[in-house]
């Protein structure tokens, strides 16, 4: 149902501008721009196992603490606010913060050429995926 949101097939943002007599296109962004978290947490989901209850009750928590920081981050840097009007700069620090706490820590390590779980010839850990894909 995001599509009642975000532009171009926005209906109730549409109504919602005709009403309020708003600019139709000003109010589908900003709803887009509220809405973005609703786009993003099916990523997480996938790329965080342990968010579905897969995994041990440590790593439960830990990603359900980080995913939870990761959307109330990227909330505060897509509406600019938080307290007080924020700069451009620590909007742009949110949104950093959001993508380090949301993607998993192997995508992070690749990206910096590093391994994430410390050990020197071991890979890193890879996800179980046998029982969440359909079989052929």
């Amino acid at each position: 149902m995001l599509s009642l949101i975000t532009p171009p097939d926005c209906l109730a943002t549409y109504t919602a501008a005709a009403i309020a007599k708003a600019d139709f296109w000003k109010t589908g962004w900003t709803g887009m721009r509220l809405g973005i978290v609703a786009y993003v947490v099916p990523f997480v989901f996938v790329f965080h196992s342990a968010l579905i209850g897969r995994g041990t009750l440590g790593e439960i928590v830990v990603t359900m603490l980080t995913a939870s920081i990761g959307v109330v981050l990227l909330g505060i840097g897509c509406v600019g606010y938080f307290f007080r009007p924020l700069s451009w700069s620590k909007r742009a620090w949110a949104f950093a913060a959001t993508a380090l706490l949301m993607m998993p820590a192997a995508g992070l390590a690749a990206g910096a050429g590093g391994r994430c779980d410390g050990a020197r010839g071991s890979p890193a850990r890879q996800p179980d995926l046998t029982g969440m894909l359909p079989s052929a």
